[in-house]
């Protein structure tokens, strides 16, 4: 006698899980980095975001996100007032402290990709004022509004409420958007996930998240939905901007569809037993992250 469908799904998310590191080596490749920075530029503050921090990173585990933020007085009196300039001295600083990586800037982050595959991001901001943050966007030469601590919280909250699902729930889409080369953001997936779950009562949650099959179900139902209509994060910051262009909101939508209709098969399947055809069902949506199940 194989897995049930509830045990595979518990085995699953052990094939999500990223490989370890050691938070030593993260620790010292931060301290690495600001001791550095500091040495060349105003720095007020940094600190680790991103989705090592969040947990609800998927494998491989091989970047780490970076908060870098600097002294808006002094960068403006030096003329650093474009994110053009911004990123064009950091940049510059950075790529002589690691002259082995390769460095380029993308969006609102500067990549640093260290030669022994590890991935470094760089966000650089200004501190608004005691709540807010602005990061320099280099689509459109603008600023955006921000507070990673705001949205660490944010997920943790919901995490609680979901009893603990949220996070591997969150993995569980991400690693079916990397699977099928869905153009989804992480940061916007973290978010779709949680509206998934907003206007639904506490009992309803609890019926929802009484299964982790159940539950990816309701999600993928949702994202139909939720993902024609503009996104928000919690500073009011529009996420899904990067879909306006072309057809990826089309074609991600339908990979929603795709996925909704393969795990409402596979959840009807449960509901009536048939677990062998389940695990069918839930492994031609996550492949070969998903165990073979029952025989």
């Amino acid at each position: 006698m194989g897995l049930t469908v509830n045990q595979t799904f518990f085995e699953f998310l052990k094939k999500c899980e990223p490989r370890p590191i050691s938070d030593n080596d993260v620790a010292s490749k931060h301290l690495y980095l600001r001791q550095t920075l500091s040495n060349k530029i105003n720095l007020i503050d940094d600190y680790l975001i991103g989705s090592y921090v969040k947990n609800t990173q998927i494998k491989p585990r091989s970047d780490i996100d970076i908060f870098v933020v600097l002294d808006r007085s002094y960068w403006i009196d030096q003329g650093l007032d474009t994110p053009r300039k911004v990123f064009r001295l950091l940049l510059r600083n950075l790529r002589k402290t690691y002259p082995a990586s390769k460095i380029r800037s993308v969006g609102q982050a500067i990549t640093i990709q260290q030669s022994s595959g590890f991935k470094i991001d760089v966000i650089p901001a200004y501190a608004k004022d005691s709540s807010t943050y602005i990061i320099p966007n280099q689509h459109g030469q603008t600023w955006i509004s921000c507070n990673p601590k705001i949205h660490i919280k944010y997920l943790t909250d919901w995490n609680q409420t979901l009893d603990g699902k949220l996070k591997p729930l969150i993995k569980m889409v991400k690693c079916w958007s990397k699977l099928h080369e869905v153009p989804f953001k992480s940061f916007h997936i973290e978010l779709l996930v949680v509206e998934a779950f907003r206007s639904l009562t506490p009992e309803a949650i609890k019926d929802v998240c009484s299964s982790y099959p159940r539950a990816i179900t309701h999600i993928f139902q949702q994202g139909c939905i939720l993902i024609d209509d503009p996104f928000y994060d919690e500073m009011n910051e529009r996420v899904d901007v990067y879909l306006d262009r072309g057809s990826l909101r089309t074609k991600i939508w339908r990979k929603l569809q795709i996925a909704a209709e393969y795990s409402t098969r596979a959840w009807h399947f449960q509901e009536l037993g048939r677990e062998l055809a389940a695990n069918r069902a839930w492994r031609k949506l996550f492949k070969y992250y998903f165990p073979q199940g029952s025989n």
